[in-house]
């Protein structure tokens, strides 16, 4: 994939909207790496555009680009994890009870964010890290039921608190 940024600053303040100081463009090209032909996309993937209030010799062209990656991160990192991973949007567990589908909602983000944790602290290497969910997944449920009391022997006790109140 490769993104070419253009950016703008004649379009600051538009319609009086005195916090606009920057436009972008970002144009992104997928090449296939075999081939080196370009990919066909949809044209609303090849083209997006951004707008700021920060100046446009505020940040380096890279670190603009880094700027909307980060802006997509939250998408690209979660919600594309939950749709296409969890499959959570074909799978609605409980539809007759709004209580029991937050719940259910509410344990799979658990799920998420150990399985996330388990992916960028344990796995540290950045090969490692690339490790596509569905791999993490399949892991985990292997884990869980073929683990053997062998395999759980010498993992930390469980220790009691109790609280007064």
């Amino acid at each position: 994939m490769t993104r070419r940024l253009y950016m703008t600053t004649e379009m600051a303040c538009f319609l009086d909207w005195t916090h606009l100081q920057t436009t972008l463009r970002v144009e992104s090209e997928m090449v296939d790496i075999e081939t080196g032909e370009v990919v066909a996309q949809k044209e609303e993937d090849v083209n997006r555009y951004f707008i700021s209030s920060l100046e446009g010799d505020g940040l380096t062209a890279p670190q603009w680009l880094k700027l909307v990656r980060m802006h997509w991160g939250v998408e690209n990192n979660c919600h594309n994890t939950w749709d296409v991973a969890f499959e959570e949007d074909d799978r609605r567990w409980i539809v007759a009870d709004p209580k029991g589908a937050m719940n259910v909602m509410l344990l799979r983000r658990i799920a998420y964010n150990m399985l996330a944790l388990f992916r960028t602290v344990t796995q540290r290497s950045e090969e490692n890290r690339m490790t596509p969910w569905k791999d993490i997944l399949r892991w985990v449920y292997n884990t869980l039921v073929a683990a053997q009391e062998t395999e759980l022997a010498g993992l930390r006790e469980r220790t009691a608190v109790t609280a007064e109140i």
